[in-house]
């Protein structure tokens, strides 16, 4: 009778050690990628140049396009200045 009590104590003994074991473990992860490489293509103005008949057409459609847009705040104001003279003449 008391082998048997002693061996259930024994048994009991594992346990509870083994169940501190688990309560008190420590769990390391080691999480990875791979390595990435970020890359950059600058292009060499040395060998890429415009030439001078790029550059002649470029510079007559930039003016163009402010001349469009100069013609177009002139009318805008066109338009205010005969509201302003409507209100003005019609007192």
């Amino acid at each position: 009778m008391n082998a048997k009590k002693e061996a259930n104590d024994s048994k009991k003994l594992e346990n509870l050690s083994l169940q501190d074991q688990v309560n008190f473990s420590t769990v390391t992860l080691q999480i990875y990628q791979r390595e990435t490489i970020k890359q950059e293509i600058v292009a060499n103005e040395k060998m890429h140049r415009q030439n001078i008949g790029s550059k002649i057409i470029d510079g007559l459609r930039t003016g163009w396009y402010m001349l469009e847009e100069i013609i177009a705040f002139l009318i805008q104001l066109w338009s205010l200045f005969f509201d302003w003279n409507n209100v003005l003449f019609s007192l």
